[in-house]
């Protein structure tokens, strides 16, 4: 097989390839109306206010009059801090040492 031959064939194909999956997917987006999306605005998202959440146990729940199970809290999570016995492996470089490296660096920077 010639070169040339090859490269024609392979070229069809890749063209029919492509254009049936455009065809595709044309035809599946063309029925499908788009959403209007949600814009939001910072002023929006300031006017949140932060809510405090507090762990729930699951077990405790009871169905109010419409089935919908409500959950009582009752207890809360007790927050502990993890310690490291030994020292940490494949961490890189201690962070005094990157410091001064990036001091060193920085300074040669001319603004």
């Amino acid at each position: 097989m010639e070169i040339a031959t090859l490269i024609k064939w392979n070229s069809i194909i890749y063209v029919l390839y492509y254009s049936i999956n455009l065809a595709i997917d044309y035809y599946l987006a063309r029925g499908n109306q788009h959403q209007e999306t949600i814009k939001y605005s910072i002023k929006d998202l300031l006017k949140e206010s932060p809510e405090k959440v507090v762990i729930q146990n699951v077990e405790t729940g009871k169905a109010d009059s419409k089935g919908i199970s409500t959950i009582q809290p009752t207890q809360t999570m007790e927050t502990k801090s993890i310690t490291f016995k030994e020292p940490v492996e494949d961490q890189g470089i201690p962070l005094d040492e990157f410091l001064n490296n990036a001091r060193g660096f920085s300074s040669n920077i001319n603004y």
